[in-house]
């Protein structure tokens, strides 16, 4: 590492430090630590931060405001055929699914400007829960179907909505030239790992 790179990291980490000493709830306004609790409100769909008393209050359906689940899960042995995935009209093999609170199917994939969300037609999306019975376990709203297709393999994880979003937060801020660059596929190489391990890392 040169001289140059050393010294944009120092300062670097204790700006670092700084903005997680600065975290406060979006409800309460107390101070947060690392691995602190996520929501989603409802109404716009934004994520935010909270401490573990505020996101208590929002178990469930039928509020402002909902609590995102912390634990993700492998789906062994879910596939989608070539047919069934091109139903869903994603361009690459890269995407997570939910549910909308009424129960319509929505998508997004990770690109280098951010999450693109993609339209799924509600023919394709009730065709696929009817072939996949599994997903009916999935929450609405704050879980992701969350599909890998690049790797050679089909990879299938149930994540909370904040976790599907941390993957295209990675690779936004990985991303370099025209092709990603080779720090892309160490990002997701990693993120892929921790998931199978058993989690992800809740910021």
């Amino acid at each position: 590492m040169t001289p140059g790179a050393m010294a944009a990291l120092r300062r670097l980490r204790p700006a670092a430090a700084a903005a997680a000493a600065a975290a406060r709830c979006e409800l309460c306004a107390q101070p947060l630590g690392g691995g602190h609790e996520h929501v989603l409100e409802r109404e716009s769909g934004r994520i935010g931060c909270a401490c573990t008393a505020c996101a208590l209050l929002f178990e469930g359906e039928g509020r402002a405001w909902r609590r995102l689940p912390r634990d993700s899960r492998a789906l062994g042995g879910f596939e989608l055929s070539a047919a069934e995935w091109a139903g869903l009209g994603i361009p690459i093999g890269l995407a997570f699914f939910w549910r909308a609170g009424g129960g319509e199917g929505c998508a997004a994939y990770p690109s280098p400007g951010g999450a693109v969300r993609a339209t799924i037609a509600p023919e394709a999306w009730a065709a696929l829960e009817a072939a996949h019975p599994e997903l009916g376990a999935m929450a609405n709203e704050v879980e992701a179907l969350l599909l890998n297709r690049m790797e050679g393999r089909q990879l299938a994880f149930v994540v909370p909505l904040d976790q599907a979003y941390r993957l295209v937060g990675l690779i936004r801020s990985a991303w370099s030239g025209w092709g990603g660059g080779p720090e892309v596929g160490r990002a997701l190489r990693r993120y892929w790992a921790e998931l199978e391990e058993g989690g992800a890392g809740h910021a």
